[in-house]
This record gives C-alpha cells, structure tokens and sequence, in this order.
C-alpha cells in the first residue's frame, strides 16, 4: 500500500485537507505554528495529547519516516524530536518532588542545543510551563526540543 492510500485511509478526509493547506500558509510563517499548537495544547488534556501524538507517529511510521530520535531536515532547518513519554515522566517527578532540573533544549534560533537549569511547574500537552533562572521569568517549552533532563540538588 502506497504512502498516499494509507493517509487516504483515514475517516476524516476534510480535516486532513484542512491540515495541509494550513500547513502549506504555515511554512510561510513559522510564528502560526508555534500560536496555534500553544493555544490547541493548552484546550486538550495530556491523555487526548498523547493519544494523538501516537496516533500521528503511527501514520509517519507506515509512511517509513525516520526513527523518533533521528534529527529531520524541514525547510533546511533541524528539527530534533525525543521521546517525549520519558521527559514527561521525569519532569512530573521533578514537579511532584518540587526538584530543579537541567536540561539540554535544541534552540531553534540558535541553532544548537543550550544547557538550562529550570524550575518546572506544568505539563500542559507537550508543552511545559516553566521558571527559567537564567532569564529569570515564566518560559514555555516544548517538549519535543528537551533531549536530556538532570536533576540538581536544590528544591525549590
């Protein structure tokens, strides 16, 4: 079965069209992606996120796209993708045990992966609300970007 049969396979024709032409204008600009996907993330509950999220990894992996943790070229730019259960997981112990955390998150204007000593507050989808000590302010950040967490001594 081709590439095109299995998204063609899908019960909701409409809402991929949908998808693809707003996926088309957001390549014009990047700035919508990001509005949208914080303003959907945060109307859906974690269960429904990750529900969609395997359904979605489920799709790439018929199509035979690289692996979750392989980095992928869009537009030229990398993008990195991890899994994203095992950093929730470790940023709820973190939450739950009120720990600080270092993380390595890939800056997307940078370019490259940044050290950051964080004080994690919620999930909300793939996202996380977090006290960034170097900014010294609320930070949202997407989880997808977090490629290793550490925790540190210090309790918040």
């Amino acid at each position: 079965m081709s590439p095109i049969d299995l998204l063609l396979e899908t019960k909701d024709l409409e809402n991929l069209y949908t998808s693809i032409k707003l996926f088309q204008h957001i390549k014009q600009n990047g700035e919508i992606l990001e509005f949208l996907e914080n303003q959907i993330r945060r109307q859906i509950t974690d269960e429904k996120c990750a529900e969609l999220d395997d359904e979605i990894e489920n799709i790439f992996n018929k199509l035979n796209f690289k692996s979750k943790k392989e980095a992928k070229e869009i537009g030229g730019n990398p993008v990195y993708e991890f899994d994203i259960a095992e950093i929730k997981a470790k940023l709820k112990t973190a939450i739950q045990n009120r720990k600080d955390v270092e993380i390595e998150y890939y800056s997307g204007s940078l370019q490259t992966f940044k050290k950051l000593r964080i004080r994690p507050d919620q999930i909300s989808g793939t996202m996380l609300d977090a006290f960034d000590y170097k900014k010294g302010e609320n930070v949202v950040f997407k989880l997808n970007r977090i490629k290793n967490i550490t925790f540190t001594i210090s309790l918040f």
